[in-house]
Order: C-alpha cells, then sequence, then structure tokens
C-alpha cells in the first residue's frame, strides 16, 4: 500500500506539480497507509494470541495421550505441558526440525 501511494504522489507530481492537490492527496494518501498499518499490527496480534491458544490445547491433546501410554513420550517432538515453557518449546520448533525435546534426534513413526 505505502509503495503504491509513493507511485500515486509521484504520478500527481509529474501532472501538477508540488501544488495543492499534491498536499491534499498526500495528507490522505498518508492517513491511509497508517490507518492500515495500524490495523495490520491489530490482526497480526489476534492471531498471535490465536495461535498460542491452539499451542496450548495441542499440548494439552499430548498430555492426554501421554496419560493413556507414557511409551509414546518418544513420537512426540513438542511438549506435552501447557505453561509457559511448554508454549516456547512448541513455538520455537521449526516444521522441518526432527530433533526430540532432549536435544536427541529422534524416529519419526512411518504409517
Amino acid at each position: 500500500m505505502a509503495s503504491a501511494a509513493l507511485v500515486v504522489l509521484a504520478l500527481v507530481v509529474q501532472a501538477s506539480g508540488f501544488g495543492t492537490g499534491f498536499h491534499v492527496l498526500s495528507i490522505g494518501l498518508a492517513g491511509a497507509v497508517l490507518v492500515l498499518g495500524t490495523l495490520t499490527g491489530v490482526r497480526v496480534a489476534n492471531a498471535s494470541i490465536d495461535d498460542a491458544g491452539l499451542i496450548v490445547g495441542m499440548n494439552r491433546i499430548r498430555a492426554a495421550y501421554l496419560a493413556i501410554d507414557p511409551s509414546l513420550d518418544e513420537y512426540f517432538l513438542a511438549s506435552g505441558h501447557d505453561d509457559q515453557a511448554g508454549r516456547q518449546r512448541g513455538r520455537r520448533r521449526s516444521s522441518g526440525d526432527v530433533r526430540g525435546r532432549h536435544g536427541d534426534r529422534r524416529p519419526v513413526p512411518r504409517g
């Protein structure tokens, strides 16, 4: 949005110079860019809060599986705890990482 606003301002300057129209348009576009940037920040913050809640839910499901069968611990790559440390461990793990919670390589079950 910001780059498009700059292109529009450049075209207006080429067509009519730095007159009143340019000033009015630049203030309007700056306001629009500010509002869209702020709303985008709010949207990203809300998505992060939702992700944290989903991570807690997945950790609770893992904890339930581990309560049923503790031998499954070697197959889980993320934490089975829903505390702050469990959320951080789940958030830092990349999708291509196949290391266990203790840093050692774990077998990945193939169906």
